[in-house]
């Protein structure tokens, strides 16, 4: 589908918005506007005839049984002059013609679907206006598509923007999440996904010069926000770190790193995989002890993570450090700022995630 077309294509409550009033009010303003002409043409050619009952009032209701065609009274004399018979029969071919374009584009409007996508687009608008700390996707393609559904299996917040809007109905499928159909390097897109409120960003999109310009409108956009971008060929690494992005990852550097473990750590393959594809397997997940909060400055023992959730601490970092600390003992102090790898059910994530929230 060629990008021109796509662009800001049916962009939720910018295009459906337009096309309401397109569809809608534009016929709605033609008909409005014959029948003022009609209303001032009687007027003037009443009083032309010199008919006792020529009035506004008569005026306004000879214009409107002659467009809605419910009858031809004329009580206004009007046809009694070539100038009222010719002004009636225009005004009636031009008043049906309106009616008939009028109604069938309702008819098309409703049966269509364009009003269930206008009713969707304003539901999913609101949902994104009431989010916050949530993640973008940037592309629905495969990567993004997994990437989806893993924020879908850990109940994490997110809108997912994809150009195509045939390959977004098809995402629908996996589960309810926001999404909106336009270009994600779109200043104005990202801006109505609440990038300003958003925790993270994953450019998941197929071109690296795509990915590129996305992660600098959103570095631009919202500079405290983590940026995550693929990589297709990795000469382009230092080009995305440079423009802001925090992680890069290559499909192809994964995918081969895992063939070969693979083939030599089955096992461990295995075991991973289990992790990534059941969606009732346990999960990994990073937390932080935030400033002011009740487990400040306790140990590890203390804290009693399991009373909280039935969460493993595996391993812990210090702030302003680099290397992890696997296995830490109980009697680790968890000063403000420090970030714990947990691992367990995603429930029991969800329920750790919300207590140190």
């Amino acid at each position: 589908m060629p990008r021109k077309k796509l662009l800001r294509s049916r962009l939720k409550s910018l295009s459906q918005g337009k096309a309401l009033r397109e569809r809608l009010v534009w016929p709605l303003l033609a008909f409005v506007a014959f029948y003022l002409f009609g209303i001032l043409g009687y007027y003037f050619i009443g009083l032309m005839t010199e008919s006792p009952l020529a009035s506004l009032r008569h005026s306004i209701y000879q214009s409107a049984i002659v467009l809605t065609s419910v009858g031809l009274q004329d009580i206004l004399n009007s046809n009694d002059t070539w100038v009222g018979s010719i002004f009636t029969v225009i005004l009636s071919f031009l008043g049906l013609s309106v009616m008939v374009y009028a109604l069938s584009t309702i008819t098309a409007f409703i049966v269509g679907g364009e009003l269930r996508d206008f009713l969707e687009a304003r539901r999913m608008e609101k949902r994104i206006e009431d989010m916050q700390d949530h993640f973008l996707i940037c592309g629905g393609g495969e990567t993004g598509q997994y990437v989806a559904e893993e924020m879908l299996a850990t109940d994490q917040p997110f809108v997912l923007i994809e150009i195509d809007p045939d390959r977004a109905t098809k995402l629908r499928e996996i589960g309810d999440f926001c999404y909106l159909v336009a270009d994600a390097s779109d200043d104005t897109v990202l801006q109505d996904a609440g990038i300003e409120r958003a925790r993270g960003l994953i450019s998941a999109l197929s071109a690296d010069k795509d990915n590129l310009l996305t992660v600098i409108t959103a570095r631009q956009m919202n500079p405290g926000l983590r940026i995550v971008s693929r990589c297709v060929q990795m000469e382009n690494e230092r080009k995305l770190r440079k423009a802001g992005a925090n992680a890069v990852v290559s499909p192809n550097m994964i995918g081969g790193r895992r063939m070969a473990n693979v083939l030599t750590r089955p096992g461990v393959v295995t075991f991973m995989d289990e992790l990534m594809r059941d969606n009732s397997a346990i999960r990994f997940e990073n937390v932080r002890i935030a400033p002011g909060h009740a487990l400040e400055n306790k140990t590890l023992a203390e804290a009693n993570f399991h009373a909280i959730a039935d969460v493993n601490i595996i391993a812990t970092r210090e702030p302003g450090q680099t290397n992890y600390q696997y296995n830490p003992r109980g009697n680790l102090i968890l000063t403000a700022g420090i970030t714990l790898i947990a691992i367990g059910l995603p429930a029991e994530i969800t329920k750790l995630r919300e207590y140190l929230s």
